[in-house]
């Protein structure tokens, strides 16, 4: 895996982790509604399971 040119090595893991910390933050910030979403359809699934 090629470092990008101009980067040094702490930079270069300064800026992966500002990104996966970015990643992280987004995907947290999608959890809250996916489990709104499961909590209205609960009813529904576990209907559907029990047959």
């Amino acid at each position: 895996m090629s470092k990008p040119h101009g980067l040094s090595r702490s930079e270069f893991d300064a800026y992966s982790l500002r990104w996966a910390k970015r990643s992280i933050s987004r995907i947290q910030d999608s959890v809250p509604s996916h489990f709104e979403i499961r909590a209205h359809r609960e009813g529904l699934l576990t209907t559907i399971q029990r047959r």
